[in-house]
């Protein structure tokens, strides 16, 4: 009898032991049928148990179950798990920990969550393509728990965001892709932007602005952005100390010297704008922003000059009418040459040959005035 008995528990024990394992073909075998309930039943048995948990094979059934149920149109099979896609991508995970690098399932789990990955984005750029841009964001926020170091997700999810407006996820999406090294001048332009006109946040706008300038440091725009965003801050002093030492190392950089006139010119200071933008104009003659703005000086004061001389009196103006309409003239002249090399600097502006058609008119050049007139309805198209 003690015999029987001792065999008894053998069997017992051996049945046992062998429970584990078989969870695992079990849910293999569910799985391929398909009943996912069953073979999720099994497959969380497996993974907790201490003969499989340690199994690369158990992980990667783990991740294959999971990875069915996420993609399962079944309501009822969706219900079985709602974090089914994470359980997909630690099971994968898993296996690639456990296996050796180069084994079977170190490889194959590798494949599966490129697939995941990819089909992810695939979902996403179909849903963008279709205007669809809340679909969009969801699945490229699922590809990053995937690939939670590459940025093309973030990219995507942060422009999808952007399209319903939810600015706190497109700027999430934004600064992370900064950190993981992304470096494009339109992504820390939106940054800066939400970080002063919807967190109000206008130091914050400051530090994003520097940290781009690092990453672009001729970056024009930039420059006036964060001259702008001294002034907003009352650091004025800052501003001009930063341009003027910069000068100091580099005297022959025409992008500094318009950075200052534009503080100037910021801060009402006319006179010394204008001779920052000429000193930027000598250095560097198709520095197209110093010439236009020059030409816009002259420009501004005639207008100003010829309203003048409108808001007099008949007795007024018959004193110094005439006079001041000579002046006007004066500064037109000197506006028109900068204009006109504005217009060859870019000659698909309708502004400034709408400038210069005023121009030329008021200089009495008939056949100049019309030609950039014709000019500036070509390019303005009815608007």
């Amino acid at each position: 009898m003690k015999r029987i008995a001792l065999l008894a528990g053998m069997v017992v024990l051996g049945v046992g032991a062998l429970a584990q394992p078989s969870a695992v073909n079990k849910a293999d075998r569910f799985r391929q049928v398909p009943d996912l309930a069953q073979a999720k039943e099994n497959i969380d048995l497996a993974i907790e148990h201490e003969k499989t948990m340690g199994k690369g094979r158990t992980w990667f059934v783990y991740g294959q179950v999971h990875e069915d149920i996420f993609n399962s149109e079944d309501p009822t099979v969706q219900a079985l798990d709602e974090m089914c896609l994470e359980h997909a991508i630690t099971g994968y995970e898993k296996t690639i920990e456990i296996e050796r690098e180069g084994s079977n399932y170190h490889t194959l789990a590798g494949f599966q969550l490129e697939n995941i990955w990819g089909g992810l984005l695939n979902r996403g750029a179909t849903a963008y393509q279709d205007g669809d841009n809340e679909n969009a964001l969801k699945w490229f926020d699922k590809a990053k728990l995937v690939k939670p170091e590459d940025t093309t997700a973030y990219l995507y999810a942060g422009i999808s965001a952007q399209g319903i407006d939810d600015i706190p996820a497109a700027l999430e999406n934004f600064r992370t892709l900064v950190e993981l090294g992304y470096s494009d001048v339109a992504i820390y332009n939106s940054i800066i932007y939400y970080t002063k006109n919807f967190e109000k946040d206008t130091l914050g706008a400051l530090d994003w602005t520097r940290k781009a300038r690092e990453q672009f440091p001729s970056d024009d725009d930039l420059r006036k952005q964060e001259v702008n965003l001294l002034i907003e801050t009352n650091q004025l002093d800052d501003a001009r100390a930063g341009i003027v030492e910069a000068i100091e190392a580099e005297p022959d950089n025409a992008n500094l010297y318009f950075n200052l006139g534009y503080l100037y010119e910021t801060e009402g200071d006319d006179e010394k704008a204008l001779e920052n933008y000429r000193k930027a104009v000598e250095i560097d003659p198709e520095y197209f922003d110093a010439v236009y703005n020059i030409g816009v000086y002259y420009y501004n004061t005639a207008a100003d000059l010829y309203k003048e001389a409108n808001e007099l009196t008949i007795s007024e103006y018959n004193k110094r009418g005439k006079e001041i309409e000579e002046e006007a003239r004066v500064n037109l002249r000197e506006s028109m040459p900068f204009m006109e090399s504005a217009s060859e600097l870019r000659p698909e502006e309708p502004i400034i040959w709408n400038t210069l058609s005023t121009i030329y008119t008021r200089l009495d050049m008939g056949d100049k005035a019309e030609a950039a007139y014709n000019k500036y309805e070509e390019l303005a198209g009815g608007e």
